[in-house]
């Protein structure tokens, strides 16, 4: 059976969604392994003993705008050598889960942070385009990275809402 007229354009519209926020939960991992969340719209819901400790974090704009580049720059300091792990995120639109999904850590972005990684101090600055298509709404979400003993090495919650 057909779909109705506006259907195809409400799903091209949700998949070019899911794309950014998939493409933004993994910025929003790299801040975490590399950077500081903002006290804005990021928390971190780590602990003392988490072994990437967060310095710092500028989010350009802050919160994020559709239809501009949104640019996250971020510091840190790695306590310890990482040669495995994973990464859990949880992204909720106005109460609904779009993403749930884990990632193993050393591949997100082997050139530049690949594994082993040393410890040591980190910066990285991430810029991605927010889509004018980009619902308005309440966003929030929590990305906690793990190291190959399974012990924390960051996490943070984030919620903003996406103006109109």
């Amino acid at each position: 059976r057909p779909l109705r007229p506006g259907v195809v354009s409400r799903f091209a519209q949700f998949t070019v969604m899911a794309r950014f926020l998939i493409l933004a939960a993994f910025v929003a991992l790299f801040a975490v392994c590399f950077a500081a969340p903002s006290n804005d719209i990021w928390t971190n819901c780590g602990t003392d003993a988490d072994h990437f400790q967060i310095k710092n974090v500028v989010l350009t704009p802050d919160p994020p705008v559709r239809g501009q580049n949104f640019t996250v720059s971020a510091s840190g300091h790695l306590d310890e050598t990482i040669t495995a792990g994973s990464a859990h995120l949880t992204v909720k639109y106005l109460g609904i889960k779009l993403i749930d999904q884990t990632v193993d850590l050393c591949t997100l972005d082997p050139k530049e942070f690949g594994c082993p990684l040393a410890p040591g101090s980190y910066t990285h600055t991430q810029t991605l385009p927010i889509p004018p298509v980009t619902p308005p709404g309440h966003y929030q979400g929590t990305l906690q990275v793990t190291d190959q003993n399974s012990s924390e090495v960051a996490c943070i919650n984030f919620d903003f809402t996406m103006a109109k």
